[in-house]
């Protein structure tokens, strides 16, 4: 006696506007991975879909899900087919996701077209830096800048497990030596550091692409350690970035590729908000309450991701404060 199967169904509530133009009616892809953050679609011609739950949030190639949606990685392992079929996107024989009505979202965001005033950004950023390294997880990126910034030595930290005594160990490889080398000019030391923290950790994509795409938001916002070298920030960016393919996924890459093209997730469009609130808005205590009601929301995510975007995002300004101007 034969059993039928049956299709579970999930509606999107949101997409990107990449997601969204290249779901055209005749789209066909496979499921490249497929992961508990999300599956990734992939075309014979390398266009992108990530299928996210809607905790993720949205992103230029996303395709969000809403909340009563199955778990994706127990219904679509990795070579299904996917394809669109009217408004409705067909993952194999397992999952049927009804595309949105709504707008596209955008992703552009540009952290060089601020013009919140130069004190006001940087007590914003000191209460985020302050906060952050109080708050760190101890197996992340950001967990190691306390030292870092002090010029301490790194403890070995024999309480820690092997894996995330590694992971510190290779990531404070990566940190020693990364902000002198863009303070001097470096750029063979930069692109060696770089390519290093692609695809360095856990996560997907993994601690150091989030780390890097934090770096480049952070370098335009606060540009003070390249200027110091004679350097133009753009070029600096794209030279560090040009090593990463080799060391991380395909996803990483992308996500790399779109903060170099100005284009962030939906989190950082929250962050980039509230750095860019005009003073008067609010009184400054409420600012301060909303900043760390953010960063305590990106903190709860169990994977150390956000807090290692953050630690690269925040790392210029911090060194600026420490080392800059005491040069």
């Amino acid at each position: 006696m034969s059993r039928t199967r049956i299709i579970a169904r999930a509606n999107a509530i949101s997409w990107g506007e990449r997601a969204a133009a290249q779901l055209h009616h005749d789209w066909l892809a496979r499921v490249w991975t497929s992961e508990a953050e999300g599956a990734l679609l992939l075309t014979d011609d390398g266009e992108m879909v990530r299928i996210v739950p809607h905790t993720i949030g949205d992103g230029d190639f996303y395709l969000v899900l809403d909340a009563d949606a199955p778990p994706l990685q127990r219904l679509i392992p990795r070579g299904t087919y996917a394809w669109r079929v009217g408004n409705e996107l067909w993952i194999g024989d397992s999952l049927t996701v009804r595309l949105p009505e709504s707008p596209p979202w955008s992703g552009a965001l540009d952290w060089r077209a601020f013009d919140t005033p130069p004190d006001v950004l940087a007590r914003r950023l000191a209460w985020l830096g302050d906060a952050l390294l109080a708050r760190a997880p101890e197996g992340s990126f950001a967990g190691l800048l306390p030292e870092l910034l002090a010029e301490q030595p790194m403890p070995d930290r024999a309480d820690l497990p092997r894996d995330v005594r590694l992971f510190r160990w290779r990531a404070a490889r990566v940190l020693r030596g990364l902000m002198p080398a863009l303070q001097n000019g470096d750029m063979r030391t930069v692109e060696t550091l770089t390519n290093r923290a692609a695809g360095l950790g856990p996560g997907s994509p993994p601690a150091g692409d989030h780390f890097l795409m934090g770096l480049i938001a952070g370098l335009r916002l606060w540009p003070a350690v390249i200027e110091a070298s004679g350097l133009r920030v753009e070029p600096v960016l794209k030279r560090m970035i040009a090593g990463a393919a080799e060391r991380t996924s395909l996803l990483g890459w992308m996500l790399l590729n779109d903060a170099l093209n100005h284009v962030y997730a939906e989190p950082w469009h929250h962050l980039a908000a509230l750095l860019r609130e005009p003073p008067d808005a609010r009184p400054p205590d409420e600012q301060r309450e909303a900043l760390m009601a953010l960063l305590q929301a990106w903190l709860k995510r169990p994977d150390a991701l956000a807090s290692s975007g953050l630690a690269g995002f925040l790392l210029p300004f911090l060194w600026d404060q420490r080392h800059g101007e005491a040069e």
